[in-house]
């Protein structure tokens, strides 16, 4: 028995991939999760902000060789950054 996936298809599960040992912009991470609409509510649920806490600090360095602060984020956070949750 054979699977056949279209490309789109492929690509979208490879898209969707949550690697456990990447490393993503601690900055970035944060003001994303803190995020507040106009009126001065959270967007995130409190679940997924208190992750915010959690969120190990790694130094690491960007392209240009500038050292950054990096974090690696649980699956649960992905997913949410990802529009899943």
């Amino acid at each position: 028995m054979s699977i056949e996936f279209k490309k789109s298809e492929l690509e979208s599960l490879i898209m969707e991939y949550y690697e456990r040992e990447k490393l993503y912009h601690r900055e970035s991470i944060v003001q994303r999760l803190l995020m507040k609409n106009k009126k001065g509510f959270y967007l995130a649920p409190k679940s997924i902000r208190d992750y915010v806490e959690t969120l190990p600090y790694i130094d690491c360095y960007d392209s240009n060789g500038n050292k950054e602060t990096c974090t690696k984020i649980p699956e649960v956070v992905y997913v949410y950054l990802q529009g899943k949750y």
